[in-house]
């Protein structure tokens, strides 16, 4: 199976590649810059926040395309990336993958930087969330 990772680097995405990796699948990941190469993931060198990129390369044949790029410390860069770089994912992906498998994580729980995230914080969660899965959905 080929699988293709956005934010392979990250917490998920990272487990993402060594999982499929040890099931000796094809393990492509798009990243910002050049990384020492710590496995036999094949490296994609790409920024979802640039409008001009184009990601056919990494993208065409994909059995499995998991989105788990993010941004949750920079906030002028969260639209262009989640917004604007999805969709153009979502551009070079036509006909050219099997399944799309959209990830998030602790960026939806916005600008909380201290302390401990706990259920007190649903009501942020579920308004950060419904207004980034609205955004997405018209893509």
């Amino acid at each position: 199976m080929i699988v293709a990772i956005t934010g392979g680097r990250g917490f998920i995405g990272s487990c993402l590649v060594e999982k499929h990796l040890n099931q000796d699948d094809e393990v492509r990941v798009l990243s910002r810059k050049r990384i020492s190469q710590k496995n036999r993931a094949q490296i994609f060198i790409g920024d979802l926040a640039n409008k001009d990129s184009d990601f056919t390369d990494f993208v065409d044949g994909v059995d499995v395309l998991y989105n788990c790029a993010g941004e949750y410390k920079n906030e002028s860069l969260m639209h262009e990336l989640h917004i604007d770089g999805t969709q153009s994912l979502i551009n070079s992906s036509k006909g050219r993958i099997g399944r799309w498998i959209q990830l998030s994580s602790v960026g939806v729980y916005g600008p909380c930087r201290k302390g401990i995230i706990t259920e007190k914080l649903k009501k942020i969660l579920m308004e950060n969330m419904k207004k980034l899965m609205l955004k997405l959905r018209k893509l």
